[in-house]
């Protein structure tokens, strides 16, 4: 896995990784909200729920590679 091969690195490697979700989530987040009427009528959930599962995403991805970098 990556957290072996960039053992030496790894701080960096999860600041990289970490910065990629946060952007990947962002940018998400801004399509969702241009298309925001028509995502909802296709997915069928309230747009609380949809805003709240963006910032599961966000702190849950964090809080994963912090936890893994603990082991």
């Amino acid at each position: 896995t990556a957290m072996v091969e960039f053992d030496d690195e790894i701080d960096k490697f999860t600041s990289s990784i970490i910065s990629l979700i946060t952007l990947t989530t962002f940018i998400g987040y801004i399509i969702y909200l241009v298309f925001k009427d028509k995502i909802v009528a296709i997915v069928g959930l309230p747009n609380i729920l949809i805003n709240i599962m963006f910032i599961n995403i966000l702190f849950s991805s964090s809080t994963g590679f912090w936890m893994a970098k603990q082991r």
